[in-house]
């Protein structure tokens, strides 16, 4: 379940790298690749420090060597005699690294009495250890790293041969260590640092009496169960009497109660690392740890920090981190009143303003940091803590603090609005009391700002103030149209540019006014395209007036009992049953305009004439209908004219249904106005159906208020 946890980014900052690790990482900087021209120079020389890369014995090398680093040594025995041209050296650090040795004697490092520093790293080794160890006793070793090297179960006899040296710090990073039992730690009474780091599947069966221990680094370690730090078999009943610094990693919903750090006196720092959701009880943190100074809650996930009420009591207290939590608590969770420093960073709690009010009681807070917490404004209670100095609010959507009468901004010294997002600063983004703030220093790097107009004053007052400008000026860029970035400072547009810009001019005012004219007619353009259908029925209502053509009266015959408007696709049922029933059955005279539209006038012209000399239009309604462009010309043509004449002349069929998708928003209104004679595929039904239909067509059309 821990496995495919990734814990990188906490791990590498709360593990512990001595010297020689540092000086390993500046080798790794100068390794050769073997296809490099320094192929000839198997070993870099700086200062005294030693690099050797893929060789498989060790040269003579400067009298003045400290520091050896062998990268891919490769031997089949690593022996006292391998080792003879260090002897004579003043050498104290020896690391190998990705290196391999089939055997190894008893006696390989009996002659270097000056050693001081061990580092074995990426090395598959780990049976021939508990061999090499023994000859330690012969060495001033005080350092002892293993790193990246499977150990498994080889923890059993690995230090058999430390017990008479004056270890110090001893480093099992990464390892895969499967048991640990203190105990084999007892005699190494001067250790005073233990790296446990990263060995995922650990399990502690003891702690040991470790006297001088004061650092212990469990990071990526994930506990399910942690031991008692207590043992009453011992004379101050505490395995660690002199720890003070503890690195924890807990996992799966873990229960921090007021027994967990019993028998940790002297702790002044503990950092809980977690996977899962953490709950803390009454009367943990506090009575347990007196001399407790600086406290860290970390999640490696977005995890539940559940504080139970007064949980987290301490008077010695003076820093607290809650990073990547979700806090539950209430106001009576943390009591704290010498706390001088606060970070919040990827916080989140239920009521945040309600959480930040418990800020003003505390009257020692120097620094406050709430970074990539999502804020968009600063907390008006931050206003109310007097004693503030440093005020980091880095990685949140804050664009301005304009708050009046805000008494902490004239002793703030330092501000960070860093990566906030932020596109141009002027004047009135922030109150005059900070702007008048002689000890104020500002940190504004690294945000969005563009190149622009805008940012003219911004510039102006960063180049006045430089020397108050944290990470100037390499954090100051901003971004150009073209989609390159410049440093603000080079930023060379001027005011007199700026002010012309937006100074009218005749040639602009003509460009409006055409481009408003040109505006309104692609508006009215758009418009005539939509009404297009009603457009030229007006039109031709027009052209047959100044024709003098007359419409017909009510009581003058028409020459069709009915336009039949239908789709070609339904043509079948217009012929098959439709013509039959009403024209040769009923003696009805219809107007369809596959029989009957005339030769050599337009589509148009023909569907007008034939609208106005019908005194019904039939509209055969179907899918198919509903997608025809001439049929909703014709439909239209037809509500036009029951508009203009007002009378009741739409006869609609309903043939098939039409689905509310298809449906055009006119045919949907026009279908819920007028009733429609839906066609039946029963007997029954059509026999009504016909007889309504000629009911209704001969009925003549009478005039409505539509």
């Amino acid at each position: 379940m821990r496995k495919g946890i990734q814990r990188k980014g906490v791990m590498e900052r709360f593990s512990f790298k001595p010297s020689f690790i540092f000086l390993l990482q500046l080798c790794l900087q100068i390794t050769p690749s073997p296809s490099s021209k320094i192929g000839h120079q198997p070993c870099i020389n700086r200062n005294g420090v030693m690099v050797c890369v893929n060789l498989n014995y060790i040269p003579i090398l400067p009298r003045n060597t400290t520091s050896l680093s062998l990268i891919n040594f490769h031997v089949n025995l690593l022996s006292r005699n391998t080792l003879s041209n260090l002897t004579r050296l003043p050498l104290q650090s020896l690391q190998l690294k990705s290196s391999i040795w089939k055997d190894v004697t008893t006696d390989v490092f009996t002659d270097m009495v000056h050693l001081r520093t061990l580092s074995i790293s990426r090395s598959k080794v780990f049976a021939k250890l508990p061999k090499m160890f023994l000859s330690l006793n012969f060495t001033n070793i005080t350092t002892l790293s293993v790193h990246q090297t499977i150990l498994g179960r080889v923890m059993i006899n690995l230090l058999e041969g430390l017990r008479n040296t004056s270890l110090r710090r001893l480093f099992l990073r990464r390892c895969h260590l499967l048991n640990f039992d203190g105990e084999r730690l007892v005699d190494l009474t001067a250790l005073q640092l233990l790296d446990l780091s990263v060995n995922e599947n650990l399990l502690v069966k003891s702690w040991g009496y470790l006297p001088s221990l004061k650092i212990l680094n469990l990071t990526g370690t994930y506990m399910d169960h942690l031991l008692s730090f207590q043992n009453k078999s011992l004379r101050t009943g505490n395995v660690y009497p002199e720890l003070q610094t503890l690195y924890l990693s807990l996992s799966d919903g873990y229960l921090i109660n007021d027994v967990t750090f019993k028998g940790l006196p002297n702790l002044t720092r503990l950092m809980i690392q977690s996977i899962d959701n953490l709950q803390i009880t009454p009367d943990t943190i506090g009575s347990q740890l007196p001399k407790l100074k600086k406290l860290y809650f970390i999640g490696v996930q977005d995890v539940i920090l559940s504080v139970d009420n007064k949980a987290i009591v301490s008077s010695s207290l003076e820093s607290l981190k809650l990073k990547n939590v979700t806090l539950k608590s209430s106001s009576e969770s943390f009591y704290c009143p010498n706390l001088n420093t606060l970070t919040l960073s990827r916080f989140k709690v239920e009521k945040f303003n309600k959480f930040i009010r418990i800020l003003s009681t505390l009257q020692h807070l120097k620094r406050l940091e709430i970074s990539n917490s999502k804020i968009t404004t600063v907390p008006d209670s931050i206003c109310n803590i007097t004693t503030l100095t440093q005020l980091d609010l880095h990685g949140n959507f804050i664009y301005s603090w304009k708050t009046n009468d805000c008494q902490v901004m004239k002793h703030l010294e330092e501000f960070s609005l860093a990566r906030n997002d932020i596109k141009k600063i002027n004047k009135s983004s922030f109150s005059e009391t900070m702007w008048k703030n002689p000890k104020l220093k500002w940190d504004l790097s690294y945000n969005s700002y563009r190149c622009n107009c805008d940012l003219l004053w911004f510039r102006d007052w960063l180049l006045r103030t430089k020397n108050k400008m944290l990470n100037y000026p390499k954090g100051y860029r901003c971004k150009l149209s073209s989609g390159l970035y410049i440093k603000i400072p080079k930023f060379d547009l001027t005011s007199e540019f700026c002010r012309d810009r937006f100074r009218p001019s005749s040639l602009i005012i003509l460009a409006i006014c055409l481009a408003v004219l040109a505006l309104t007619f692609i508006i009215c353009s758009i418009v005539a395209y939509v009404k297009r259908w009603s457009v030229r029925f007006w039109c031709f209502l027009f052209c047959s007036r100044r024709r003098k053509y007359t419409p017909l009266a009510d009581n003058v015959d028409y020459i069709y009992d009915a336009f039949i408007c239908y789709s070609n696709r339904d043509l079948e049922w217009v012929m098959n049953k439709l013509l039959p029933m009403i024209e040769e059955t009923e003696g009805f005279q219809l107007c369809l305009h596959d029989r009957d539209f005339k030769a050599g006038y337009t589509i148009v012209d023909n569907i007008l004439e034939s609208v106005q000399t019908s005194r019904k239009v039939v509209l055969i309604l179907s899918p198919d209908f509903a997608s025809s462009s001439w049929c909703k010309y014709e439909a239209s043509l037809a509500e036009q004219r029951l508009l203009e004449d007002k009378r009741d002349m739409l006869v609609p069929i309903l043939l098939q249904e039409i689905p509310f998708e298809v449906q055009s928003r006119r045919l949907a209104t026009l279908m819920k106005r007028i009733p429609c004679l839906e066609w039946s595929d029963d007997e029954r039904g059509q026999n009504v159906f016909w007889r309504r239909l000629t009911e209704i067509l001969r009925t003549p059309p009478m005039h409505t208020d539509i």
